[in-house]
């Protein structure tokens, strides 16, 4: 190999072969973590999206809910005017007898 000077390159025969075998090793366990880490990456990133559209319908029920309660609000209001209508007439049959 050369190297941008076009000087070659060479290893000297005194890098002991335990130190390659360990430079391996490290390269090999770096390259499973970084492996390991990025299947977290995805398992989270695709909780996330569950968690995002599980929020999105929440929010719909929620508004769903809302309407409602507001349709019961206005029978409860349309129901009291009725009873006080009712009270009336009965009273005035009452006070007739």
């Amino acid at each position: 190999m050369t190297d941008e000077n076009g000087t070659q390159w060479h290893m000297d025969k005194r890098v002991p072969v335990a130190m390659l075998i360990g430079l391996a090793i490290q390269a090999g366990a770096a390259i499973w973590w970084a492996a390991g880490i990025n299947g977290q990456v995805v398992g989270n990133t695709e909780a996330i999206a569950q968690l995002a559209a599980r929020s999105e319908l929440q929010r719909s029920n929620i508004q769903a809910q809302a309407v409602l309660l507001g349709r019961i609000e206005e029978q409860i209001t349309g129901l009291r005017a009725d009873l006080g209508r009712l009270v009336v007439v009965l009273e005035r049959r009452s006070d007739l007898q």
